[in-house]
């Protein structure tokens, strides 16, 4: 067993910024104030991709309910600071986090299963084709995306009523650094 973290790919820099595929928010997201808070829910069921209107049927009444305001829910926390502005990250950026949101585990034994084999990488890579062919005029170019995988190792002494609630700060400060 790996104690260091898995890499996955390596992420090309940026040649400028702003980068040239900046572009609007998709203005059909639904707000982020109508997904469920349920961590269970976020974790485990990809709640957070009710935000994508093709997740619902056509003439869903809460689609219209409330403005969009291109926040979307990224983590199993849903208070503001938690959220993904997606106004501040390029096309291909907003596609794959918009995506993302069906991301969740296919194994029960998720945590110490091989990243690639123990998530929904498929559905999520249709998630993606979809919104790339709803948007009118955008081609999409390859792109390199990465993915560390960090393995907790937490000694049987560790005292764990704390855990949840430092997760929660941490995720908001990298949300506040930049993701």
């Amino acid at each position: 067993m790996s104690h260091g973290p898995e890499v996955y790919a390596v992420p090309t820099p940026p040649k400028s910024w702003p980068p040239s595929e900046w572009s609007p928010v998709d203005s059909n997201l639904i707000n982020y104030r109508l997904v469920s808070s349920s961590l269970n829910a976020l974790k485990f069921d990809a709640a957070a991709s009710f935000q994508l209107p093709q997740k619902h049927k056509p003439g869903c009444e809460h689609i219209t309910s409330a403005e969009t305001d291109g926040l979307l829910v990224v983590s199993p926390y849903t208070s503001r600071s938690h959220l993904l502005d997606l106004s501040r990250v390029t096309k291909p950026n907003q596609l794959l986090a918009m995506a993302l949101t069906s991301f969740k585990p296919i194994q029960a034994n998720y945590a110490t299963a091989p990243y690639i084999s123990a998530f929904n990488w498929t559905a999520v890579m249709e998630d993606l084709r979809a919104l790339v062919n709803t948007e009118t005029g955008y081609q999409w170019q390859e792109q390199i995306f990465y993915i560390v995988v960090f393995r907790s190792q937490i000694p049987p002494t560790t005292d764990r009523s704390h855990l949840g609630s430092l997760d929660e700060v941490s995720h908001a400060e990298a949300m506040r650094t930049g993701g």
